[in-house]
């Protein structure tokens, strides 16, 4: 929730953003509250259904990054909520290019598979990362199989 003055002050929605609108408002009303709060009762559940906007969680991250790209340019921080807003942008991004790597990986796109592998950064060097990278160079077509047991498997 969230009083009116707050959401007016901070410019209420940006019409420009199809996803992460919210994300967008929460983040502006935060920066200009002097006084916020955090409630640990549930009011309200996020329910994802085949076919909404948030069920592609590439498109959300796209619109994740794009929303800290813009606050990143558009508000005046201090040295530390900067420091705090790059690291956030940073492993968004590296999210983002996991996901391309899925995806490109189960399209049989090995090539764009590993360059957005690599493109994570060390923000998201893991081990499930290096075994990927590892397998699409020896077997691609096998770690394109394993991978998608293991994603059917997650759902």
């Amino acid at each position: 929730m969230v009083r009116r003055q707050a959401a007016l002050s901070a410019g209420l929605f940006d019409e420009n953003f199809r996803r992460a609108e919210d994300y967008d408002l929460w983040l502006r009303i935060a920066h200009r509250a002097s006084n916020m709060a955090y409630g640990r009762d549930v009011l309200g559940r996020n329910r994802i259904v085949t076919g909404s906007l948030s069920q592609d969680n590439m498109k959300m991250l796209e619109g994740m990054f794009t929303v800290l790209s813009k606050l990143s340019k558009s508000l005046d921080l201090s040295a530390s909520e900067r420091s705090v807003l790059n690291n956030k942008l940073a492993d968004t991004k590296a999210l983002l290019y996991w996901e391309r790597g899925k995806a490109f990986l189960l399209d049989g796109k090995y090539d764009q598979a590993i360059a957005s592998l690599r493109e994570t950064g060390s923000s998201l060097i893991s081990s499930k990362l290096r075994w990927a990278l590892f397998g699409l160079k020896v077997a691609p077509r096998l770690t394109r199989a394993l991978a998608g047991a293991w994603l059917a498997s997650k759902r």
